[in-house]
């Protein structure tokens, strides 16, 4: 019941609230139609933005399955110092997808993961990337999408308020820490610079190290799809 049974309307290639759940009847009418749908599921400046737009077909999107440990309260992500094997899915809808670009460096540089065909024509593909890392220190890994029609997602930006985040495409961004300490027996890793950083109030200089830089902050708290 709770994906739309007995009866659910399958709208593929569109963002899933067009696949109408629990479906009754279905009515023809001329013209357009603005319903709970187009009101709640849209991309738009204000609470009432009087020049919202409704969310239709699926863009171009690339997500990864964040690599490491957690760290509980801040979300960390720590790996030991090597080569890891980052996987992750991308969609593009009806279209086909081109590409997807990965970069440990927090978008100064990018490269090509191994993309897999889609498992259907409307579903999504697997890939993957072998990040290999020696040095010790924090790292700021993202993935974007590229479709056949030339899309991609959008830059990381602050430009445009977007109310309720619906329709960004922004790449995600998952803070990793490398310490070789994960792999030792009753290691410590102190993660108190990231767990403070959460609260601007907090994120000062103390004696555990300066404040966390904001496009760290960024990456760990703020960004769409960071973990």
């Amino acid at each position: 019941p709770a994906h739309g049974a007995p009866l659910r309307l399958i709208v593929p290639g569109w963002y899933g609230m067009a696949s109408v759940k629990w479906l009754t009847s279905i009515e023809v009418t001329e013209g357009g139609w603005w319903g709970y749908q187009m009101e709640a599921y849209s991309f738009r400046r204000t609470a009432e933005d009087p020049e919202r737009v409704p969310l239709t077909c699926l863009p171009v999107r690339a997500l990864m399955a964040p690599p490491g440990i957690p760290d509980f309260f801040s979300r960390t992500r720590v790996v030991a110092p090597g080569t890891h094997r980052v996987v992750g899915r991308a969609w593009a809808g009806a279209v086909d997808l081109d590409r997807v670009e990965f970069s440990s460096d927090g978008g100064k540089t990018w490269s090509d993961a191994r993309l897999s065909s889609k498992n259907g024509p409307f579903g999504w593909a697997a890939w993957e990337i072998d990040w290999h890392v020696d040095a010790e220190g924090t790292y700021v890994l993202l993935c974007r999408g590229f479709d056949a029609k030339g899309r991609s997602q959008d830059d990381p930006n602050d430009e445009q308020f977007n109310w309720t985040g619906m329709g960004d495409t922004q790449p995600q961004m998952v803070y990793v820490k490398v310490d070789k300490a994960i792999e030792d027996d009753g290691g410590s890793i102190d993660c108190l610079v990231e767990q403070r950083a959460a609260r601007t109030s907090l994120n000062t200089d103390t004696d555990h190290g300066p404040a966390l830089p904001q496009h760290l902050v960024n990456a760990l708290y703020r960004s769409p799809g960071s973990q």
